[in-house]
């Protein structure tokens, strides 16, 4: 039920009256009901409505919070270079009377005004990418209208600014002062000050490595999970396939005699036509979103005994089975007999049949709808055939089938089954050519039978089954588009720390050269240099991916967060990124000219 709230009644007296309500209908239940127990709930509409994408927002906030993290570091690092080369003007400046604290004040300003200005050009960068990315966004995720660079983000996104730039700028300016006033102020210092600075840069790669590390674990468990999912038979063939929706007028189809026609003379006609070798009609197919569920009663079961369970069930009319691509396993398939005049059958799903006869056949077996207290007719089980699920990431459900002829006989008398509403269902053909030809037959036979009739949804079955799917893959994706960057940043982010410790050891590099290294041996020097503070960030990066799989298991099918596969696939990454970001600070250390700079000593 959907209601609204009167003015100052709060949720819980909502769920209050909506308790009191249900035990009411209880007490006005029959007899053959009583062991069905219901309770009144009450949730938001709009909780009911993002409940589900919430969660994974929280994931990609997540991986948006390590890229700018990534860049945080990386701004750092550049703003730690920065300062040491001005060291010297912060002391001269600190000894003519400039405060430590003025000095640090300027700097985070600067920082704060290069931040702010980064700031306003990534909100229109944003604004203009929105437009873009909505186009790719799958339909499913809700409220996507309302997705835009409003005042509440864009005050989010410059309080971000404001905050990284302080952050990024402080700490280093910091640093840089720290340095002995006389020793910055002598000639020929360089080296010796800014080896004190050294253990900083050093953490600043090792923190770039551990963080780009993280993201990229959780890229790869998505990856490692979507391909999992793709593995995963969906238990029907969804090629040369093609699925339609549809919905009766009432006006003109007031009848279930009226509807027996409409059905009769679709299957009938389709089925005529060249290059169609199944057709059928039925109340839900497996990329429909939802089956109709309802209680039912397995044959020997005692009363007192029996538990209310339910399994999704799917009325058909002609070879749905066919047209679906779906395996019978056991059994036989419905057939044109099996009608009102004839005894009641069913087809069960392979779990339906193991979870209801564990160690038995299902076929003989009888059931039927409702609590066993029900007068209701039984049905025989005809068939088992595959379990079908979309999306596959979803476990098997129990499920069976009816022929629509059946339906109002298995119900009882009066309750003529899915013909209760405004009668719906779906068309399922299958053909020996490309679906997407087929649509204009389709469209073209309806037309024919009733030609103001609208189709809903005309697609082929694997089309539907990738819409299904796609909010899994716009996520991998969009984790994936994330990592990238981030290892991009990272990569960058350690080529500058690199460069610059190779420019700050130029005299170290030339002595050693004056004593016989080879530019091999100071390549291999320097390569060794960035690989222990890889080695150090790679480890660190591990224990923060083994904390983040806590908030990331939910999301992977068929895949452990801490699948070795995917550490081991990631680390490898990152260090062979990592060491090509490092050789080419060395390769431009080992083919310095030690002469010039031996003259600068």
């Amino acid at each position: 039920m959907i209601a609204r709230l009167s003015d100052g009644v709060t949720l819980s007296q909502g769920a209050q009256d909506a308790d009191r309500v249900a035990h009411q209908i209880m007490r006005d239940f029959p007899a053959s009901m009583s062991a069905i127990q219901i309770q009144g709930d009450i949730q938001q509409l709009r909780e009911t409505v993002v409940a589900d994408v919430r969660p994974v927002l929280r994931t990609l906030f997540l991986a948006v919070a390590v890229v700018l993290l990534v860049a945080c570091v990386n701004v750092s690092s550049l703003m730690l270079v920065r300062a040491i080369r001005r060291r010297r003007e912060y002391a001269v400046r600190a000894a003519i009377g400039a405060s430590s604290t003025r000095i640090i004040c300027e700097s985070a300003m600067e920082g704060v005004l290069l931040s702010v200005a980064g700031g306003l050009l990534g909100l229109a960068f944003a604004a203009i990418a929105i437009r873009t990315a909505l186009q790719l966004v799958p339909d499913s995720m809700p409220r996507i209208n309302s997705v835009s660079v409003n005042p509440f983000v864009a005050s989010f996104a410059l309080f971000i600014a404001v905050g990284s730039g302080v952050l990024c700028s402080f700490a280093p300016a910091f640093a840089a002062l720290r340095t002995n006033l006389v020793e910055s102020l002598k000639e020929g210092a360089q080296a010796a000050s800014s080896a004190s600075h050294s253990w900083l840069r050093s953490s600043l790669v090792v923190s770039e490595v551990a963080i780009a590390l993280v993201l990229l674990t959780a890229s790869g468990m998505f990856l490692r999970s979507l391909q999992k999912m793709q593995e995963v038979d969906p238990g029907f063939r969804p090629d040369h396939a093609l699925v339609a929706g549809y919905q009766l007028p009432v006006q003109q189809y007031p009848t279930a005699t009226s509807v027996a026609n409409f059905n009769r003379a679709v299957v009938d006609e389709l089925s005529s036509k060249p290059g169609v070798t199944a057709v059928a009609i039925s109340n839900a197919v497996a990329v429909s979103g939802a089956f109709p569920l309802s209680a039912y009663t397995v044959e020997g079961v005692p009363a007192e005994h029996w538990t209310l369970k339910f399994a999704a069930f799917t009325t058909v009319y002609g070879d749905y089975f066919g047209a679906m691509g779906i395996p019978l396993l056991e059994g036989r398939s419905f057939t044109v007999h099996d009608d009102s005049d004839a005894p009641l059958v069913v087809i069960v799903s392979q779990s339906m049949a193991r979870d209801c006869w564990p160690g038995q056949s299902a076929l003989g077996k009888r059931m039927h709808v409702g609590n066993p207290r029900k007068e209701l007719p039984w049905a025989t089980v005809v068939g088992v055939v595959a379990d079908t699920k979309v999306p596959r990431d979803e476990p098997n459900a129990d499920q069976w089938y009816t022929p629509l002829d059946q339906p109002a006989t298995l119900y009882g008398s009066g309750t003529p089954g899915n013909l209760s509403g405004p009668p719906s269902g779906y068309v399922t053909m299958r053909s020996r050519i490309d679906p997407e030809h087929m649509i204009q037959t389709l469209r073209s036979t309806i037309a024919e039978i009733d030609p103001q009739l609208a189709l809903q949804e005309v697609r082929p079955l694997a089309e539907a089954i990738s819409e299904f799917e796609a909010p899994r893959h716009f996520n991998t994706e969009l984790i994936t588009a994330f990592a990238g960057g981030a290892l991009l940043l990272a990569v960058i982010g350690i080529n500058a720390v690199m460069a610059f410790s190779v420019s700050q050891r130029a005299q170290e590099i030339a002595i050693r050269m004056a004593l016989g290294a080879q530019r091999a041996d100071i390549a291999t020097f320097m390569l060794l240099s960035g690989a222990k503070l890889i080695l150090v960030g790679c480890g660190l990066g591990l224990v923060g991916s083994l904390a983040v799989s806590r908030v990331i298991s939910s999301f992977l099918f068929g895949v452990s967060a801490t699948d070795p596969f995917v550490y081991s696939g990631a680390v490898l990454l990152m260090m062979l990124t990592a060491l090509l970001a490092s050789a080419f600070p060395a390769m431009r250390a080992s083919s310095a000219d030690p002469v010039k700079a031996l003259r600068s000593i």
